[in-house]
């Protein structure tokens, strides 16, 4: 829920129940979770701060899930950019003439850049396809599957 949808919830059950405040219904510390979940995904993803702020609690936890799959993906590519021994024994995976490396690079940058707009549906499924494009070089390349 947005911060706005929550505020209205929280009306919405004042009247309903007539409460004089909302303590009882535990809304008032509701903003205070989603801003602490949009402020741990903007940390973990490495966005602009407030950039998240308009997410729910849901989604800044799903976006923040999805950065931690990203950055695993990122540093499982880099292994082959900087360790001299991968460089070796899969030139392919450094390599964009080859379609499958290619493909992976171009799925890296899309996942780059849903993370930088913001939107969790798309970051997650940009973030997936990473994942498969770079099991996909890995196994053109002759990278042994584990």
């Amino acid at each position: 829920m947005t911060p706005e949808e929550i505020r209205i919830y929280e009306n919405n059950m004042v009247l309903k129940h007539r409460l004089k405040g909302s303590e009882g219904l535990g809304a008032a510390q509701a903003p205070q979770r989603q801003q602490e979940a949009a402020r741990k995904a903007e940390e973990t993803a490495g966005v602009a701060t407030a950039s998240l702020s308009g997410l729910s609690l849901v989604d800044a936890q799903a976006f923040s899930s999805a950065a931690a799959q990203h950055e695993l993906l990122e540093s499982r590519w880099l292994a082959y950019e900087v360790d001299p021994k991968l460089q070796f024994d899969f030139p392919a995976m450094s390599d964009t003439a080859f379609p499958a490396t290619a493909a992976m690079i171009r799925a890296r940058r899309k996942a780059e850049q849903a993370r930088s707009e913001g939107n969790t549906p798309n970051y997650q499924s940009a973030v997936a396809a990473f994942g498969e494009a770079l099991t996909v070089a890995e196994a053109a390349a002759g990278v042994p599957q584990k």
